[in-house]
């Protein structure tokens, strides 16, 4: 090849290579990736006991999360019913901390595969979040992403984020759970009364009845334990029949972590007077009692606490009996309770499921 030759070809080769440059630079893709490490929300960094009001928007719904004066947090939407207070504060605590240490795309057409496309975008998966503080003022609004597990400029894992009407959308260092749905913020644990720690417990069909009643659904249920390690005894239990023991322990927990599907103010529903009632009370004297209510086509409970001051209690033992009810009764006062289903199948087992034959036949 003549050197003449061989200058064309480099000439044609360095124009090539030019060209490539400038096309890529121009390209309105992916920003350049470095480490900025700056932080992400300042205003909330600085002080993050400022935040009043945390609305979420997702999906074609919007709600919010209030924190009260006495510092508990609460859900408007289901009328001041307290949410997780532990939930919303790791929430908090995860946005101060978190910083800008990737920038990604720019390009709109690339957002939802990071899931930070506006909110009301068709099918959008992102998530709206802000965080204010006294008047309104907005510490926090940044849309959620996705979160990524993969090590990044020396931190591992992250959150995509991209703040509202910007076109840079960042991985962010941290996570933070943002859940969709009101519910699940809800705090869901109602009352735990341990089956061990029941005594008697007293359970009348909507129709009222006895245990001695001839309708099998209209028999009344009364199983008594003296002692926490003794047998359950079944008032009325037939001739011949022995208790079935795997099925009572159903019922005595029944009030055992109990939890919550949904809640509603009690003064939003005209309740029918047909309810099934269950009696809990405890070996310390705390009596719980549970009325099933249809609404709806669920079941619904409304649920009231009392402490009955058992004999023979040292003044250390009644106060903190005394205190557990009173916790209930203030927590449950006004609320309606959408039960789990197999709460509620414990709560309405028939009296001929609590016994069996004393041969072991059914």
């Amino acid at each position: 090849m003549s050197p003449y030759t061989f200058a064309g070809w480099l000439v044609v080769a360095l124009a090539t290579l030019v060209a490539a440059i400038v096309v890529t630079l121009g390209q309105p893709g992916p920003a350049s990736v470095g480490l900025e490490n700056e932080v992400a929300f300042p205003a909330l960094r600085a002080d993050p006991n400022a935040v009043r009001l945390v609305r979420i928007e997702s999906g074609g719904t919007s709600f919010s999360l209030e924190r009260r004066d006495d510092g508990e947090w609460v859900s408007p939407e289901k009328d001041g019913y307290p949410v997780d207070t532990e939930q919303v504060r790791k929430m908090i605590v995860g946005l101060s901390d978190m910083r800008l240490v990737e920038a990604k795309t720019i390009r709109a057409d690339r957002f939802a595969r990071l899931q930070v496309e506006d909110v009301g975008a068709e099918g959008a998966e992102s998530r709206l979040l802000r965080l204010e503080g006294e008047g309104e003022e907005a510490l926090v609004e940044v849309i959620v992403g996705k979160a990524r597990s993969r090590f990044t400029g020396g931190v591992e894992g992250g959150t995509y984020v991209r703040r509202p009407g910007e076109q840079q959308a960042w991985l962010a260092s941290g996570r933070v759970e943002v859940k969709v749905s009101v519910d699940d913020w809800l705090r869901n644990d109602i009352m735990h009364l341990p089956s061990d720690s029941i005594r008697r417990v007293e359970v009348t069909p909507p129709a009222g009845g006895t245990p001695e009643s001839e309708a099998a659904e209209n028999r009344a249920i009364v199983l008594e334990r003296p002692e926490p390690d003794g047998e359950v005894a079944l008032e009325g239990l037939p001739e011949g029949r022995v208790v079935d023991s795997s099925q009572t322990s159903r019922l005595l927990s029944g009030l055992s972590f109990l939890t919550l599907d949904d809640v509603a103010p009690r003064s939003r529903f005209e309740l029918p007077e047909a309810r099934r009632r269950g009696v809990f009370t405890t070996y310390d004297g705390v009596e719980i009692t549970v009325q099933l209510v249809a609404l709806q086509d669920s079941d619904w409970a409304l649920f009231s606490a009392r402490f009955l001051e058992p004999e023979g209690q040292s003044e250390d033992e009644a106060a903190a009996a005394r205190r557990q009810a009173e916790e209930i009764a203030a927590r449950v006062e006004g609320w309606l309770y959408k039960l789990p289903s197999h709460v509620v199948e414990r709560l309405s087992v028939p009296f001929d499921s609590l016994h069996r034959a004393g041969d072991g036949t059914s």
